[in-house]
């Protein structure tokens, strides 16, 4: 084999685990492009619950969520719902006991603002309002069992 084609070998290899892109993090962070969060199927994974809303998350994930009372370079605790590990999964009722999930607030940011128009014809009547959602980028540092 000549040396440019060993070469492609070693760069075609593929990975050991199997990585899926989830969803991109539509924030720009400071000149990148777009943070993309990536699925490690054989890691350790949770579910946790935040703003209302549940988020799969694996260690080292930097994803957007609502605010909570924090400031950044602070590290939070968020609430875990379920565990998996490979094909372990540990189901809480309503939450596993013992297990955590410790966050690192990267950025307080807002979203993007949306527009509510209100519009009754014929009757002179237009409201416009605006809104804009207070939320922050975190970061996964650690996923620990019970």
């Amino acid at each position: 084999m000549d040396p440019l084609s060993a070469s492609r070998a070693l760069t075609l290899k593929c990975p050991d685990v199997y990585c899926a892109p989830i969803r991109p993090v539509l924030r720009l962070l400071r000149g990148a492009r777009a943070l993309y969060r990536y699925m490690v199927v054989s890691k350790m994974f949770a579910v946790i619950r935040t703003g209302g809303k549940q988020y799969k998350v694996a260690q080292d994930d930097v994803l957007e969520v609502e605010r909570v009372e924090a400031n950044a370079g602070d590290k939070i605790q968020l609430d875990v719902l379920m565990l998996g590990n490979g094909s372990d999964v540990t189901v809480g009722a309503p939450l596993v006991a013992g297990a955590s999930v410790t966050a690192e607030v990267v950025e307080l940011t807002r979203s993007r603002k949306i527009v509510i128009f209100k519009k009754k014809r014929r009757q002179n009547y237009r409201r416009k309002n605006g809104h804009r959602q207070n939320l922050m980028l975190v970061k996964i540092v650690n996923i620990a069992a019970a």
